[in-house]
């Protein structure tokens, strides 16, 4: 994770040293395609399958693929299954690239790891809509932060705290996880604002305890309070 108030992608999906192999640094305005030095660039991370599954109660395990706006922070879980293919992988890259048509600042890089079902094909959906691809180095396992930052988050908070059943069960609890992580939870890297946040909440002082309500969220796994007039 970046210190607070880093809100440039690029710079914290890539740079520095890990190990023997050498992450390249690359900042936006290297790049011919990338937007002026004081509107970085939107950058995406997409996670692999290794990192991201799920094993349910009956042994199945379930794989996931998500990706991460990593400057504000928004994940996007495209889907769920048993039996990840390069065809999959394709269609979820389109169903993706549907959802982001109508941003008003379009994606330019996709950070990606190298697993073996990303190929060829899987970047040429993203290629077509003008993202430059950008591959993990070989062998520099702090390349994929971000991705493994959401990965811990979303086990600690609430797959490890449940049991999960099946495909559609996993899908439904990360969608009502999603709806509290996008919306509501802080994030140090976005000076304790939340991912769809566009300003931070006003200071409500020392409140009192009776002008608290309790909801609940993911599930009841998770409890937020809200300050009442």
């Amino acid at each position: 994770m970046t210190s607070g108030g880093n809100r440039n992608p690029a710079k914290a999906a890539l740079g520095g040293w890990t190990g023997r192999t050498r992450c390249w640094r690359f900042t936006p305005t290297a790049s011919p395609v990338s937007g002026p030095a004081t509107n970085p660039a939107p950058t995406l991370r997409g996670g692999g399958q290794r990192n991201s599954a799920v094993d349910t109660v009956l042994l199945k395990r379930l794989y996931v693929l998500f990706f991460i706006e990593l400057n504000t922070r928004r994940v996007h879980v495209t889907a769920v299954t048993a039996h990840p293919t390069g065809s999959w992988v394709v269609q979820q890259a389109r169903n993706l690239t549907m959802v982001l048509e109508d941003r008003v600042h379009p994606v330019r890089f996709l950070i990606r790891d190298r697993d073996a079902n990303l190929g060829s094909s899987f970047d040429e959906v993203f290629s077509a809509e003008g993202i430059w691809i950008i591959r993990n180095p070989v062998r520099a396992p702090r390349a994929n932060a971000f991705a493994e930052c959401f990965v811990g988050t979303v086990r600690r908070e609430c797959l490890d705290r449940m049991l999960i059943l099946g495909r559609r069960h996993l899908a439904r609890v990360l969608a009502e996880y999603l709806l509290r992580y996008n919306e509501h939870r802080p994030h140090r890297a976005l000076a304790q604002l939340a991912p769809l946040s566009e300003e931070p909440p006003p200071s409500i002082g020392d409140p009192q305890p009776r002008n608290l309500r309790r909801s609940n969220a993911a599930f009841g796994l998770i409890h937020e309070y809200l300050l009442v007039a």
